[in-house]
């Protein structure tokens, strides 16, 4: 008995806890929007940072999903469960988002700073070896100098390039592997959910088909009771017009059983009458 109400407990306990994993991915994602940071190293540190909360929060976030789709029965849990995975599914594709946005800044922001250096570089190259001291007082590391004086400005538009991509790629990666939580764990449940709103449309639809046949058996069962009526009152009507017509028959062999008795009599007192006539006659010849 208690069973049914110690899983609902289990599955809302977790479902708050995945609840509050998904608003800390959403908290990450706007601080990193927030950042007003502008130098390279640090928003590279924010990145950095940022990716393995992200995939910290999305192991998290995979272990309890498991345990809610291992628990969830009914329809409405396994809504819910749908329900955060969206949500969840929206702020992996923010973070990816925001990650390239800051990426795309941080490296524009590298890219200009060496355009400078490389400008500075080819400026004071004529007078490396006498212009130490100026060098020096520029604050540019002499090892990143000597780097820079063989480098194009094309060549480091390349080089920038080449290291954002393989950054951006990495961040793809991760938005791939945080989006397993949201696609490929969530199969079977779509599955066991379409069985489920499959057999939920199935009673659906028988009960719509009981309802159409109760209703039309009720229409039979009036149409039925109008035919007995009318075949009733019909019969009511062949019975009166039987009866008149009986009656007429009877009526008429009756009259005509009595005219033939009437002209019967009629003969009969005809003949005395003639018998005694002739007696009569024959009374008086004599």
């Amino acid at each position: 008995m208690n069973q049914p109400l110690i899983s609902k407990q289990n599955f809302d306990g977790l479902l708050q806890k995945a609840s509050q994993l998904i608003g800390q991915a959403k908290e990450l994602n706007d601080e990193i929007q927030s950042s007003d940071q502008t130098q390279f190293e640090k928003m590279k540190e924010i990145i950095e940072n940022a990716r393995v909360a992200q995939l910290n929060l999305g192991e998290q976030l995979e272990q309890v999903m498991e345990q809610l789709d291992k628990i969830a029965k009914i329809s409405e849990q396994k809504k819910k469960i749908k329900q955060l995975r969206d949500i969840y599914g929206k702020e992996i594709n923010r973070y990816k988002q925001i990650q390239k946005n800051l990426i795309e800044e941080g490296y524009e922001i590298r890219r200009q700073t060496l355009h400078r250096r490389s400008t500075q570089t080819q400026q004071y190259k004529p007078n490396v070896v006498q212009s130490t001291v100026t060098l020096k007082q520029s604050q540019i590391e002499q090892k990143q100098f000597e780097d820079l004086v063989e480098i194009s400005q094309l060549e480091i538009d390349n080089a920038v390039i080449k290291e954002k991509q393989e950054e951006i790629d990495t961040i793809e990666k991760d938005a791939l592997l945080l989006n397993r939580i949201v696609n490929d764990m969530s199969t079977e449940v779509n599955k066991q959910g379409e069985q489920l709103n499959e057999v939920e449309m199935n009673m659906t639809t028988v009960q719509d088909n009981l309802k159409v046949t109760v209703k039309e058996l009720d229409i039979a069962k009036q149409e039925q009771s109008k035919t007995c009526k009318k075949y009733l009152w019909l019969g009511l009507i062949v019975l009166i017009l039987l009866g008149i017509v009986g009656g007429l028959l009877t009526w008429l062999i009756l009259h005509i059983k009595h005219e033939r008795e009437a002209n019967k009599n009629e003969d009969d007192d005809n003949n005395v009458v003639n018998a005694t006539m002739s007696l009569f006659i024959k009374l008086i010849n004599l």
